[in-house]
């Protein structure tokens, strides 16, 4: 202290107050220790001869006349932050596709830097956590990810050590509908659609894919699918048109399932079944003649044809 006074003279008390407040600069210049610069790494060399450091930045002031010194204060921290709807122990569910606004609010008694850095964390990162932009909107992704469970978290630029987090549940609320007739003609082609309606404002990906089944039948002997048409149905719904072509015949047992899975939520899949008019079997039958008179007594023979069809 007496050191500093020899420097300083009787200004040294208002020197080491005022080095700890945010009016250094003003403080200096009305006192007439000149200019401050500020040297951003210790290994800096900075002009002048008191120095004032802050983690790993310091300030130099510049002294008039032949003496100088050096002022070394800790400058602490009480930067908060919060985030307002968020960091509770209920996580926030954000449909797919859809965005959430969140406002990180930092505080302090001081003037910092009130920025802070977005980041997104959790199991299905990087590819299917959603993202975050730099004003805090966090845009869930557009396909359900295994594990839905997701981290938001807000650190303060002014204060890295100070961070905020909240927890984000990505839910699935769309509804897939499935419309087809409850029997198809063999061998003629019939329309299925599917339509998708996502929940409000969400925007899951609008991707179906086509399957046919049957316990009586297989591959090609259930009948075959073309997706034609995929357009808007008004809003963010969605709707896909299939053409379907009946087999040759009716399957044994005769029902067909059509299956329409959603990629954005495979649990959202829809069925419906449907039979094949118009063939009971794959084989006809005929006996010729058809008709025929004779006497009593009379022998008569009958000829009997069997055709499996498509192969007459």
């Amino acid at each position: 202290m007496k050191r500093f006074e020899k420097f300083f003279g009787s200004t040294a008390n208002s020197l080491l107050a005022a080095v700890g407040s945010s009016d250094l600069r003003e403080w200096l210049r009305d006192h007439r220790f000149g200019t401050v610069d500020t040297c951003r790494a210790a290994s800096d060399q900075c002009d002048g001869d008191a120095v004032k450091r802050i983690g790993d930045a310091r300030q130099s002031i510049p002294v008039y006349g032949s003496s100088s010194g050096v002022a070394i204060v800790t400058v602490q921290s009480d930067v908060s932050i919060t985030l307002p709807g968020g960091g509770g122990t209920n996580a926030v569910p954000v449909e797919l596709g859809a965005m959430h606004a969140f406002t990180a609010l930092v505080s302090s008694s001081a003037h910092p830097d009130k920025s802070v850095v977005w980041s997104v964390s959790g199991a299905a990162c990087p590819l299917l956590c959603g993202s975050v932009d730099a004003s805090g909107n966090y845009t869930a992704p557009q396909i359900l990810p295994a594990s839905p469970n997701v981290t938001l978290t807000a650190r303060s630029v002014a204060d890295s050590s100070q961070q905020v987090s909240t927890a984000i549940t990505i839910t699935s609320n769309c509804l897939l509908q499935l419309a087809v007739p409850s029997s198809v003609a063999a061998s003629t082609t019939a329309t299925f659609i599917a339509t998708l309606t996502p929940a409000p404002g969400s925007k899951p990906s609008t991707a179906l894919s086509w399957s046919l089944s049957g316990s009586g039948c297989n591959g090609s002997s259930c009948g075959t699918l073309s997706v034609v048409t995929e357009q808007s149905a008004g809003g963010n719904t969605s709707a896909a048109s299939a053409s379907y072509t009946g087999p040759i015949s009716s399957p044994a047992p005769n029902a067909i399932v059509v299956t329409v899975t959603p990629l954005a939520d495979p649990s959202k899949a829809a069925q419906q079944q449907f039979s094949i008019q118009g063939a009971t079997s794959g084989i006809s039958v005929t006996v010729s003649p058809a008709t025929a008179t004779r006497a009593i007594n009379y022998h008569l023979t009958l000829r009997e044809a069997r055709c499996l069809a498509g192969f007459a």
